[in-house]
């Protein structure tokens, strides 16, 4: 699937609901005995901030089937670095890692939301749940037995919990294992590493290596590790050096998957190359004609100029 993970608007509600209410009668995810309605769980939707305690979707071919939500763990100000979270799947994408692909998500980018823990509350019978949250890290930090009913049976409650990693560790997009005598730049490495693997998995890996091909000088790897950073960075992106767009595209590509709202700049002064392979006689006009064909135009503000003059500089702020 092309998975794309965004933060959800209450015209998402219907389906946030229907996936939430299929998991009623299993009696496996949720406390709740009874199916509930989009104008019920409108209030605790919009407690939600993309900024603080999120709450995404996961969308596939335009249609959502799956989502995560933040919330506080407790309300007083010494938790604010913990949140729990809360995993749903539409019952017909089980099993094909959007869970998995929602929590990494979560542990990526918790630290740029100031959050250092997460918690995730699941049924001692929820095996697959709680064999997920152990696969990505997460240990059995807590136990009460018995303290739900569901239909008369006394179920038992499970804390499962993690520290996030800080956020120059979260640049990996994976959290460091390596012992304390490794230097940090060596874990970084093996992370970065790791992250390219996953996405030679993925559609944009093939996406990538047609723009590659098309567009860019760079290698492969460089304009993968371009599209990650852009996808699981906080702020704002700035090129300096679009060329004819290669770079520029894995960026986009990145901001549109994150599916939160980035400023990406390009800066670029024109002129001409004499290149066997990517020779052009007018790099603006084929620039603006490579956004253009990957539908990215858009998504970038471009600035003519060279990046140290300063009425580039001025454009920039």
């Amino acid at each position: 699937m092309n998975l794309i993970i965004r933060d959800a608007v209450e015209a998402d509600l219907p389906a946030i609901i229907e996936i939430y209410n299929a998991t009623v009668p299993t009696r496996m995810v949720t406390a709740e005995l009874e199916p509930t309605t989009v104008e019920a769980r409108l209030p605790w939707f919009r407690e939600h901030s993309p900024d603080e305690y999120p709450f995404w979707v996961a969308e596939a071919d335009g249609r959502v089937i799956g989502w995560l939500d933040f919330k506080k763990f407790v309300p007083r100000c010494a938790y604010r670095g913990t949140a729990e979270i809360s995993v749903y799947v539409d019952e017909k994408f089980r099993r094909r890692g959007v869970g998995q692909r929602l929590i990494e998500e979560a542990l990526i980018r918790a630290p740029s939301l100031g959050i250092t823990t997460l918690v995730g509350l699941i049924f001692g019978h929820n095996e697959p749940s709680l064999k997920l949250f152990q696969r990505l890290g997460f240990e059995r930090w807590g136990f009460f037995p018995e303290v739900a009913q569901l239909d008369g049976v006394k179920r038992d409650l499970v804390a499962m919990g993690r520290h996030c990693p800080a956020q120059h560790d979260a640049i990996a997009g994976r959290t460091p294992h390596a012992d304390a005598s490794q230097p940090r730049s060596y874990d970084d490495c093996l992370n970065l590493m790791q992250a390219l693997m996953n996405y030679r998995q993925e559609p944009i890996h093939s996406a990538l290596q047609k723009i590659r091909d098309k567009y860019s000088m760079l290698h492969l790897d460089v304009l993968m590790l371009i599209y990650h950073f852009a996808k699981i960075c906080p702020g704002a992106i700035l090129e300096i050096g679009a060329f004819v767009g290669g770079a520029t595209i894995a960026a986009a590509f990145g901001v549109r998957d994150s599916g939160r709202q980035k400023k990406l700049i390009a800066i670029e002064p024109g002129g001409s190359v004499k290149h066997k392979r990517l020779g052009t006689r007018n790099i603006l006009r084929d620039l603006e004609r490579n956004l253009a064909r990957q539908r990215v135009s858009e998504m970038i503000t471009f600035i003519k100029g060279r990046s140290f003059d300063q009425e580039t500089i001025d454009g920039v702020h």
